[in-house]
């Protein structure tokens, strides 16, 4: 599932991301390099983890709050990751 306002706020299309890995995506190097490090620190710590970082998008800089979370499947397996944003730029 990918959210309405991640294709609005980053141009990304459901179909064009569906069982992919963000280095397949065609999103900036700054979002690619973020969301490496973050699923690769929660996939050693298999714990939610909570970041704010600023994105520069057309440029204009937005900062976001975003939670990684770790699913896992029935024998306890790490299966996939739960990534919400939320924008808390100021207005």
């Amino acid at each position: 599932y990918l959210n309405p306002s991640f294709k609005k706020m980053f141009g990304v299309e459901l179909e064009k991301v569906r069982n992919k890995k963000f280095s397949d995506i065609d999103i900036s190097a700054q979002l690619k390099e973020f969301f490496d490090k973050a699923l690769q620190e929660t996939s050693k710590e298999l714990n939610k983890k909570v970041y704010e970082e600023s994105f520069e998008i057309d440029g204009v800089e937005y900062f976001f709050n975003i939670n990684v979370i770790p699913e896992f499947d029935e024998s306890g397996e790490l299966e996939t990751f739960l990534i919400i944003l939320h924008d808390i730029t100021e207005s």
